[in-house]
């Protein structure tokens, strides 16, 4: 059975472009084709997280769900830029501490040390149970900036430039993935679309595909 990886784009047409792509990940005399996969990517993102939290940007009350859509995202670029998805809570709290700490839209608000909180006490809190914790607070007034420590030990993220910068690294990775020397960043992506393919697929078939 097909199904949908992005918008008119399904499995069994990843399979059959996977077959023509360049095997070492080589940008020259393929590139119409990375492109295509590149724009697979794109809309798959777009619909999927960027749509949805541009629709909640202008109600008041939607930072949670607005960052809780940007956590994920955050390790949705992560896997497919490193080409492997976390298996474990160790290996997601490493990815949103790799991004959150490498990536020019962030570093300058997160160390490792605040990368940690951030996923204990934001993305965790968020994502299990509805909430922040530990005097996380999330604000979406100008004033604040994108991370901001206040007094008496709350910090304060703020959704809408969090939102933004997640935006903006999301675009740069697509650009690295049109550089010609980036082969192996192209070849993760090429991974990570195949092993979402396989783990979409119900269990017997895809350790059959397997």
């Amino acid at each position: 059975m097909e199904f949908e990886i992005a918008p008119g784009f399904s499995s069994e047409d990843w399979k059959a472009l996977k077959a023509r792509l360049p095997a070492n990940g080589e940008w020259r005399g393929a590139e119409a084709l990375w492109g295509k996969v590149i724009g697979v990517l794109q809309s798959r993102i777009q619909t999927r997280f960027l749509d949805s939290a541009s629709l909640l940007r202008a109600n008041r009350y939607a930072g949670f769900a607005i960052l809780a859509l940007d956590c994920l995202l955050l390790e949705t670029i992560e896997a497919f830029r490193s080409g492997k998805r976390a298996h474990s809570t160790g290996e997601s709290r490493d990815a949103c501490i790799r991004l959150l700490t490498s990536s020019a839209h962030f570093r300058q608000f997160f160390d490792d040390s605040r990368a940690d909180n951030f996923f204990a006490r934001v993305r965790n809190g968020l994502l299990h149970d509805g909430e922040t914790r530990d005097g996380w607070l999330v604000k979406s007034a100008e004033r604040y900036s994108l991370v901001q420590d206040l007094d008496g030990g709350y910090v304060v993220v703020n959704r809408n430039k969090f939102h933004l910068a997640l935006e903006a690294e999301f675009r740069d990775y697509l650009t690295c993935l049109s550089v010609p020397e980036n082969t192996g960043l192209r070849l993760n992506l090429d991974r990570a679309l195949s092993d979402l393919c396989n783990r979409s697929r119900p269990k017997s078939e895809a350790n059959s595909a397997g």
